[in-house]
């Protein structure tokens, strides 16, 4: 492995000595010239320290692809340790994921694939356990970026994993969050799939998660038990069982108003989504657009969240919420605000580089097209159809 010279050079910028940046982090001094001569990699959390010290990305650190892994040797440690190293790690990829942006999300996919064949090494051991669930946790992490970075039906495989591993854990909790991840993606276009399939593939996985949830012997955490009914409600309305639907959206709100949510999927503004998108799968344009844009600042120009939210649900909102404005009844329709959200949604997909976003904003436009023929604002439009390279 070649030197890091971009890495040495941004230390010394600082004016700071290997002595110094080793205190910084905790690390020994004879590790941070490991790092510099490329003896050694850092693992995923200097890395993510690395770029907050330095006001810089890993690859203008000179930490690619292959900089990133976990150099983590099963025959120099105990299995506890490596499970906790990459424990660790995961939870890092999960921040790069989804406050990093694109470089990010590219920077957390690339840390996850070196987990996997570590862990399966390990998986026929005592901990089993532990193991599957951490490898549960790396394949939904990849479910999400595939989103952007690959595709549905990638994702779909990676989600399929995710829910293998959680049966595998025996850990209800982690289990329940699997299936549901898994019943999201059948929400989204797949090649193989009818409407009416993914439908109900969805329905059918995550109601298991509710039966398990509410099985005698659940230890099913108190924020995910939202999360899971919110989900079903969704999937309710997709197959247009609307009484049941309100009887999952008065399930999660009894739960979430019995205590604090927080994290990733947990928070208040994605239980507010995931309803709004249940009453716009119901028809009921109106109270989802309303619900939409009560988690949005409407008077900012790019429309920005107005309750704190990662990048990554951002984009997923604008693009709903764009979504549900084009269904209003017609004498309802707004163009202006349609045109409004759907810049946003598309600003924030070209931000994100997330391919599923742009195609789905491509979509959208051929619909607004559609409903407002030979409009000069609307057709100007497809001028910021402009792709990254």
């Amino acid at each position: 492995m070649s030197a890091r010279k971009e890495l040495a050079e941004a230390r010394m910028r600082r004016g700071w000595s290997q002595e110094d940046l080793a205190t910084e982090l905790g690390v020994r001094r004879s590790t941070v010239s490991e790092w510099e001569r490329g003896v050694k990699s850092p693992y995923p959390t200097h890395v993510k320290a690395l770029c907050e010290l330095y006001g810089m990305n890993a690859e203008e650190l000179g930490l690619t692809y292959k900089d990133t892994t976990s150099t983590l040797i099963v025959q120099e440690a105990s299995i506890e340790d490596i499970i906790n190293q990459c424990a660790s790690g995961i939870d890092t990829c999960r921040t790069l994921g989804t406050e990093g942006g694109h470089s990010g999300i590219i920077n957390a996919t690339a840390i996850l694939g070196t987990y996997i064949p570590i862990l399966k090494t390990l998986l026929p051991t005592q901990k089993h356990h532990s193991i599957a669930a951490q490898l549960s946790k790396v394949f939904q992490l990849k479910q999400g970026n595939a989103y952007h970075l690959e595709s549905t039906s990638q994702s779909l495989a990676y989600a399929q994993e995710a829910v293998r591993y959680a049966r595998l854990s025996e850990n209800n909790t982690d289990l329940v969050i699997a299936l549901h991840e898994l019943a999201s993606v059948y929400e989204w276009p797949l090649p193989g799939f009818t409407p009416r399939q993914r439908h109900k593939s969805a329905l059918d996985t995550v109601d298991e998660a509710v039966h398990i949830q509410e099985s005698k012997r659940s230890n099913v955490d108190h924020q995910v038990r939202a999360w899971i009914y919110i989900g079903q409600a969704k999937f309710r309305a997709l197959n247009g069982l609307k009484q049941d639907a309100y009887t999952s959206i008065g399930k999660a709100n009894e739960v979430r108003q019995s205590g604090e949510f927080a994290g990733l999927y947990f928070n208040a503004a994605n239980l507010m989504r995931q309803a709004a998108i249940a009453h716009s799968y119901l028809g009921e344009q109106p109270k989802a657009v309303a619900n939409f844009l009560a988690t949005l600042d409407i008077n900012d120009d790019n429309v920005k969240p107005a309750m704190t939210m990662p990048d990554r649900f951002h984009v997923s909102l604008l693009s709903e919420v764009t979504y549900s404005s084009l269904r209003l009844p017609q004498l309802k329709k707004d163009k202006d605000l349609t045109i409004k959200l759907w810049k946003a949604s598309l600003a924030k997909a070209l931000q994100l580089k997330a391919t599923t976003y742009y195609n789905e904003a491509t979509q959208l436009l051929s619909t607004m097209e559609a409903i407002w023929p030979d409009d000069a604002e609307v057709t100007d439009l497809r001028d910021l159809l402009v792709p990254w390279q």
